[in-house]
């Protein structure tokens, strides 16, 4: 019997590319409301739909805040925990929810050094974004028999993404138009694909887990200015790469040992420059739709 999978936030990054893995996937029925549709934020409307649409499972991807160049956070707070605790009001009637923490939780004000998914709890972050992702964790951390499981994303990309703000599609977008890739100053990072976050994310809606919180990150560290370098290195006309500050900017890493742990060969990796290849080739292919002045 297929599941009947609802999907929040499916025009947003992280929702664009779920919705072309699982609709592309036998065994779900994907349910993928807009917000005339479905006002996650009305606990009555939404149960209204999870009852009509008999979904089973859900895929919680809305969110507001995050993009660091956001000005205006007024009721950030507020919305993600009126969606989340929402569903947590329908979570009997449901077999799974999946939701989408952030290595925010632990305070970007702050290096984040391959932080391990508890240690969230000694830190309070000041930013309304991440202060509703610690508030979430907390309440999931303190629920070991809950339907809720978190994952916790640091660093992800691929199509779709906000290229005016993603460091990996805009070095990409840059380097396609021929002008300089800029660094206001070098970071270390942990990034992932966001192809490799679909077998996890399967694995967790299909499978009894042995934890209610994952960071999802590939351990391995990496710079900006390698990543790009790597983008560099796949075109065919390489472009001079600006750091505008000496020096490193706060890390933002985390452990992903317990996930290898319980995964093992459900979670695989992709290498960074076959994945910018071809998160390359596929804005070469989308460059009139998107604007770009190929050079």
């Amino acid at each position: 019997m297929k599941i009947n999978l609802l999907l929040t936030g499916a025009r947003g990054f992280l929702g664009q590319n779920l919705q072309e893995y699982f609709s592309s996937q036998a065994d779900f029925n994907l349910f993928t409301p807009t917000h005339t549709e479905l006002d996650l934020t009305d606990v009555n409307s939404l149960g209204e739909y999870l009852k009509k649409s008999e979904i089973t499972h859900v895929i919680h991807a809305a969110n507001l805040g995050g993009p660091r160049n956001q000005t205006d956070l007024s009721g950030v707070l507020a919305t993600n925990l009126r969606m989340f605790y929402n569903l947590v009001l329908h979570e009997q009637k449901l077999t799974k929810i999946i939701y989408f923490c952030s290595g925010a939780a632990f305070d970007k004000s702050k290096p984040i050094v391959n932080v391990t998914e508890d240690e969230f709890v000694n830190y309070l972050p000041r930013d309304e974004y991440g202060l509703s992702k610690n508030i979430l964790a907390r309440y999931v951390a303190a629920r070991p028999d809950s339907k809720i499981i978190g994952l916790r994303l640091f660093g992800i990309y691929g199509p779709h993404e906000d290229f005016s703000l993603r460091f990996i599609s805009h070095a990409i977008v840059q380097n396609l138009q021929g002008l300089p890739i800029t660094l206001r100053q070098n970071v270390v990072f942990d990034y992932l694909p966001v192809q490799d976050l679909f077998p996890v994310i399967t694995y967790m809606l299909t499978t009894s887990t042995q934890h209610h919180l994952y960071n999802v990150t590939s351990g391995e560290k990496i710079d900006l200015l390698a990543l790009a370098k790597i983008v560099n290195s796949v075109s065919q006309h390489p472009v001079p790469i600006i750091v505008e500050q000496p020096g490193l900017a706060n890390e933002y890493t985390g452990s992903n040992t317990r996930l290898q742990k319980e995964l093992k060969n459900h979670f695989v990796i992709t290498p960074h420059e076959h994945a910018i290849t071809q998160l390359y080739a596929w804005y070469q292919q989308h460059a009139v739709s998107l604007g770009l002045n190929i050079a």
